[in-house]
């Protein structure tokens, strides 16, 4: 054979010969061994060939495109390294080498950018869009390769001898604990039954499972979806994307999956959620912003009204860098939302007027979500950097639950005397008016729709310093207020709070403040010796069950001390509070007489900036 094609002066039918040949080999090792060469062409090496495919592309648009040589040298070298070293991964790391594949994307992305700044042909977008699609197939089979058998079959979980005891918050209620204990004895373990919890009687704990991805229904766009076993992947890009929903229905259960959110992204909305899927939908779910890399949304809706029932988190790390684990716990008490088991958010069904109740299908769905809110919710789509890629993972299941089956994870302390970043925090409300890039920074903006917005803490606190670098807003900002404060819970009728306010229509003075039971009669304002919106001045809070201390830049400006107090018979803050930061229009107070008169809307945006924000718990006692 070697003889034939050495000899052979038609390169073409040369390179045929050889192809063909290989073929016929690599056919007759497949006959001779059959699952085992399927499998292996099926995964780690196909996702090999994939990573050289990509090589090659990369080398030709670098031959071919004098413009991609002048303007993404930098990136198309990064490229080629990170190409290299995932290739050499793909068997022993493969983690390893899907890092390196989502970094050549975000790289793909960056010089997508970079050429559409200087207006390059749209020929050198279309050759990157080839390199992402197949680095991304080979993301897909690296995925894949992690799955060496089948699934499996549901086991009986045992159960945990040990405590779980969680400390957070449910909405519509005070701070509580949340506590759940389970024991068992020897017969239990045996049987593989629980105690009696609350007289019902023993019964089994129900199966966790993970489910088969390649069964998923696709709802629409299927040559969009993706499906292994463990793994789907949706593309979206000018022409589609897609959705997926498992074939049953659940009434109650854990669900918990394995996501990665496309880079570079803005105007992309990506979701995993439960849904009755009826006209009338109700519906949890966990949703990802494009232009927000940083942020995890939550949300429900009952009989279809979804209105009031979003929450915002800004995360501690970014979505689309590596797969994080979430996780919905939903029954009929109460819906939990975890993130790499933290938990973010708790809402019980005995808390508010509205909950869901009906049986609904899990799904996953991406869409171009630019035209929501004029594209203040997700941004933009630039399809200059399309196809866009979400990933699904691990799809795991309990159900049903009954009362007593879900133990919520133990969460993890606040460290005592050392300083604590206020990541994850919670928007409240206008999250597109909070900008977080950095790892203690936050500016609040003041818009042209009149909103501002207002974060507070994952955690609350017994006790502490609570402090920031802050600046004001520049211009005329009469009426508008700033706020920097602890509180046990903003908006309820009994809350502990202590405050610095920034009165809009005098930024010599800060206002000092603090609330008992939802009561306040304790203003005091300090005057500054500047304009607080001129720099940045720290501010500081240091609150425990014996006194009370603000400081400005470090200099002691008022103390409140419990034992005078009650001395006096006037009341002292003894509840445990959260960080707090606002920007609100607050001219309504008094007709003006607080903060200002409201004096138009001529020199917005204002923009209150907050720095070095930091809470160090500590005790006294």
């Amino acid at each position: 054979m070697d003889r034939f094609v050495r000899g052979c002066d038609n390169v073409v039918l040369c390179l045929k010969y050889r192809f063909s040949a290989f073929l016929k080999l690599l056919l007759l090792f497949a006959l001779l061994n059959p699952v085992h060469s399927l499998r292996r062409m099926s995964t780690p090496n196909l996702a090999s060939m994939r990573i050289g495919i990509a090589g090659l592309q990369l080398k030709e648009l670098r031959r071919a495109h004098i413009g991609l040589e002048q303007h993404c040298r930098l990136q198309v070298e990064a490229m080629q390294g990170a190409l290299r070293d995932s290739s050499k991964k793909v068997f022993d790391d493969p983690n390893g080498a899907r890092r390196e594949l989502v970094r050549v994307q975000k790289l793909v992305q960056t010089c997508n950018l970079n050429l559409t700044a200087i207006g390059q042909h749209l020929q050198s977008h279309d050759l990157l869009a080839k390199v992402g699609q197949s680095v991304a197939s080979a993301e897909s089979l690296i995925d894949q390769s992690e799955i060496t058998g089948p699934l499996p079959s549901p086991q009986v979980e045992s159960v945990n001898d040990e405590a779980s005891e969680s400390v957070f918050e449910t909405e519509g209620s005070a701070p509580s604990t949340l506590s759940s204990r389970v024991s068992e004895d020897r017969n239990s373990r045996q049987t593989g039954l629980t105690p009696s919890i609350n007289n019902l009687g023993p019964f089994p704990v129900p199966p966790k499972f993970e489910m088969s991805m390649s069964e998923l229904v696709v709802d629409f766009c299927s040559n969009h979806v993706i499906r292994t076993l463990s793994t789907a992947i949706i593309r979206l890009d000018r022409s589609c994307g897609g959705k997926f929903h498992t074939t049953a229905k659940y009434t109650s259960g854990v669900f918990t999956i394995r996501m990665r959110a496309p880079a570079n992204a803005p105007g992309m909305i990506n979701s995993f959620y439960i849904s009755s899927n009826d006209g009338a939908l109700d519906m949890i779910s966990f949703d990802f912003v494009g232009n927000q890399p940083n942020r995890v949304l939550t949300a429900y809706a009952v009989n279809g009204n979804h209105e009031q029932k979003l929450k915002t988190f800004h995360m501690d790390f970014d979505t689309t860098a590596e797969f994080h684990q979430y996780t919905i716990k939903w029954d009929n008490e109460m819906i939990v939302w975890m993130v790499d088991d933290v938990v973010l958010r708790t809402l019980r069904a005995s808390c508010v007027k509205d909950y869901p109740t009906k049986p609904g299908h899990i799904f996953g769905y991406s869409w171009d979500a630019s035209s929501l809110n004029d594209g203040a919710m997700a941004g933009r789509m630039n399809w200059l950097n399309a196809p866009y890629f979400m990933h699904f993972k691990n799809l795991q299941v309990t159900s049903p639950l009954r009362r007593g089956d879900w133990v919520p994870p133990q969460q993890k302390n606040v460290q005592r005397t050392s300083t604590n970043s206020i990541r994850p925090f919670v928007i409240d409300y206008c999250p597109w008016s909070v900008a977080a890039d950095a790892e203690h920074d936050v500016d609040i903006t003041f818009d042209k729709k009149g909103c501002g917005g207002r974060l507070r803490s994952l955690n609350s606190y017994p006790s502490g310093k609570f402090s920031s670098r802050i600046k004001c807003a520049e211009g005329d900002t009469s009426g508008l207020l700033t706020s920097f404060y602890v509180s046990s819970g903003e908006g309820t009728i009994t809350q502990d709070e202590i405050d610095f306010e920034f009165l809009g229509d005098n930024k010599r003075i800060v206002q000092t403040n603090f609330y008992v039971n939802g009561t306040s009669d304790n203003e005091q304002w300090v005057e500054l010796d500047y304009d607080c919106s001129s720099g940045f001045h720290t501010y500081a809070i240091h609150y425990d069950q014996h006194q009370i201390k603000w400081f400005v830049d470090s200099k002691l400006v008022r103390t409140v001390v419990k034992e005078d107090q009650l001395r006096e018979r006037l009341p002292y803050p003894t509840k445990r509070m959260f960080l707090y930061s606002s920007v609100w229009n607050a001219s309504f107070v008094n007709d003006g007489g607080w903060t200002g008169k409201w004096h138009g809307m001529g020199e917005l945006p204002f923009v209150a900036r907050f720095k070095d924000v930091v809470a160090q718990y500590f005790s006294n006692e």
